[in-house]
């Protein structure tokens, strides 16, 4: 026999019927709702789930780990350098600084 697991509302704790589909998008713990109004009402708080996920998701690709502690302002954000390349073809010609 199985039963039927039944969520409550993040929201006011009753029985919930709607997912936040964000969450489901994002791979985030399942967030339950009772209505379309609770969800509204508790958008304000329950968003911060997805902003918490969003920085987490910038500082594990690099970006903010290239400088950590560093409180960046806009939006812009520093590239990882790629190794220097050693291993020049033959066929091409090196400065003679190069050495």
């Amino acid at each position: 026999e199985v039963k039927a697991m039944i969520d409550s509302c993040e929201g006011c704790g009753g029985n919930a019927t709607l997912q936040c589909p964000t969450c489901k998008k994002l791979g985030l713990p399942a967030s339950h709702f009772c209505n379309q109004a609770c969800f509204k009402t508790n958008w304000s708080n329950h968003k911060l789930k997805h902003k918490q996920k969003a920085v987490i998701e910038a500082i594990t690709n690099g970006s903010a780990a290239l400088y950590p502690g560093y409180s960046y302002t806009g939006t812009l954000r520093p590239y990882p350098r790629a190794p220097r390349r050693t291993d020049l073809p033959a066929h091409i010609g090196r400065p003679d600084y190069s050495e």
